[in-house]
């Protein structure tokens, strides 16, 4: 893989696609790697766009060349990015962002707007005009954030890369949306030997619990300052995202006051790309090709997500999973219904699955509150694979309760 070097890294980076193509810039998010546009680039290379896809620092073998500070604010990756474009001789470029990526492409549309010509955000709204303490229910979604900001925090991220990252993947997409071989070959873009500075100081400084790298603290404060973007963008938002739902992007419409589209994707949690990455390269050619005015709405509900087996309770969780697709109608309208009170639950993933198995062998399953307003309802599966519903359980989860 190609290394391009500036002031302070050597960058890995991958450029695919015709070279007179119009350049799109890939940017990855956390806890993820480059490889998250895989599924996205060939299809992109072939509608005749040029994709640079770079690895950021503290992530895989991207490395720090001098005693730079170990940064990870938002405005340093969009520099990064920048010096990494600068040194391919590239002027002008379109850019899709995930998660760090989508900041990191906002600050790039910010800072340099005559470079910057389409954007996409995909899965984190934007911080132009700045980051509001966020409310009570969203504050839980972003615990980790705040268990960051503590010493004990820092070094259990510092102790367990792999452990915390992995939390995240179970927590934040739908059951079954990854398999194991598939996280630890990303994994391994963890064990940069910077990963866990440059990953704790980008939390601890979007809520000033840090200072941001001083060389882009001119781009914080534009972000900061900046309330609206006009370049044609999109952005992507999963419907059942399980740390940024719904309900943390309905301001983003606002802040774009040119061509702009909001792509709801039925089914998906928050690593839009790799869980759908079929929908997310069909619009993503549609924003980079096609003619901006033509941009709108949509909820793509095209989607069909492969399952794997990600929880204690094995195979048959994964038809529970289904049985409560069909019967999710009636478990939330039989408000009347009563049954026995829940056992206690011996094997329970709750973020991961939905899904818990009583010490006496009995099957539960719940409608997840993935959005503020969504209702609550567990049922049990029987044997018949029929489901009784106890609207008035209590589901034991800190997201789901």
């Amino acid at each position: 893989m190609p290394i391009q070097t500036t002031d302070d890294l050597a960058i890995t980076y991958a450029d695919t696609g015709p070279r007179d193509g119009q350049p799109v810039l890939l940017i990855h998010g956390w806890p993820d790697d480059a490889s998250t546009w895989d599924d996205v680039v060939p299809a992109l290379n072939a509608a005749g766009l040029r994709t640079i896809v770079p690895t950021l620092r503290g992530f895989g073998e991207t490395r720090f060349v001098r005693d730079a500070p170990r940064t990870g604010n938002s405005a340093i990756l969009a520099m990064d990015m920048i010096a990494l474009m600068d040194g391919l001789g590239i002027e002008t470029f379109m850019v899709a962002g995930h998660d760090w990526g989508s900041n990191t492409a906002e600050a790039l549309a910010v800072g340099w707007p005559d470079r910057v010509e389409r954007m996409a955000m995909l899965a984190t709204p934007p911080r132009l005009g700045g980051m509001p303490t966020p409310p009570f229910e969203q504050a839980q979604r972003q615990w980790y954030h705040w268990f960051m900001a503590t010493a004990r925090g820092a070094q259990a991220v510092r102790d367990d890369h792999k452990g915390f990252a992995h939390i995240h993947w179970v927590n934040w997409s739908p059951p079954g949306w990854f398999d194991e071989a598939t996280f630890a070959r990303v994994a391994r873009s963890f064990e940069n030997p910077d990963w866990a500075d440059v990953t704790l100081h980008s939390y601890r400084a979007r809520w000033n619990e840090a200072e941001p790298d001083p060389r882009s603290q001119w781009l914080e404060d534009k972000v900061k300052a900046t309330r609206t973007l006009s370049l044609p963008t999109m952005y992507f938002q999963g419907a059942v995202d399980g740390v940024n739902p719904p309900s943390a992007s309905t301001s983003v419409p606002a802040k774009f006051t040119g061509p702009f589209a909001f792509v709801t994707l039925n089914g998906v949690g928050h690593f839009i790309q790799r869980e759908a990455p079929d929908a997310v390269t069909r619009h993503l050619i549609q924003l980079f090709t096609g003619n901006p005015a033509d941009l709108s709405d949509t909820t793509d509900r095209s989607l069909i997500m492969s399952k794997t087996k990600p929880f204690l309770a094995g195979a048959a969780a994964i038809a529970v999973v289904a049985a409560a697709a069909i019967g999710v109608a009636s478990a939330q309208t039989a408000s009347q219904t009563s049954g026995r009170p829940l056992t206690q639950v011996a094997q329970f993933d709750h973020q991961a699955t939905g899904v818990a198995v009583t010490a006496d062998g009995r099957r539960f399953v719940n409608f997840p509150r993935w959005t503020d307003d969504a209702p609550i309802s567990v049922a049990e599966v029987m044997k018949d694979g029929s489901l009784k519903a106890y609207p008035d359980a209590k589901w034991n989860s800190w997201r789901n309760a």
